[in-house]
C-alpha cells in the first residue's frame, strides 16, 4: 500500500523492539530499536501501527513501536510515580 504524502497524517513513533519482516505482498521491513518512524494517526486496525517505510505503509504490531508519551508513562509506572 502506498503511503500518503501529507505529513500531518502521521505521528512519530519509536521502535522499542527490532523488527525484521519479509512478506510476499508487503515486501521487506527492517528497523532497529531506537529508530524513529512515522505512523498513521488514524486507521481502522486497533492492534497495530501503520508504519511509513519508504513509499509504503506497513502494519506492525503495537508492541514494537510506542509514542514518546507512551514510553514516558511506562517509565513513570516503573518508578512508581
Amino acid at each position: 500500500m502506498l503511503a500518503p504524502k501529507d505529513e500531518s497524517l502521521y505521528i512519530e513513533v519509536i521502535c522499542v523492539k527490532d523488527v525484521r519482516k519479509l512478506d510476499d505482498v508487503w515486501g521487506s521491513l527492517e528497523t532497529n530499536k531506537g529508530d524513529i518512524r512515522l505512523a498513521l494517526k488514524h486507521h481502522h486496525w486497533s492492534n497495530c501501527h501503520m508504519i511509513k517505510y519508504g513509499s509504503g505503509i506497513w502494519p506492525v504490531d503495537k508492541s514494537h513501536f510506542k509514542t514518546l508519551d507512551e514510553i514516558r508513562d511506562d517509565r513513570l509506572k516503573e518508578l512508581g510515580i
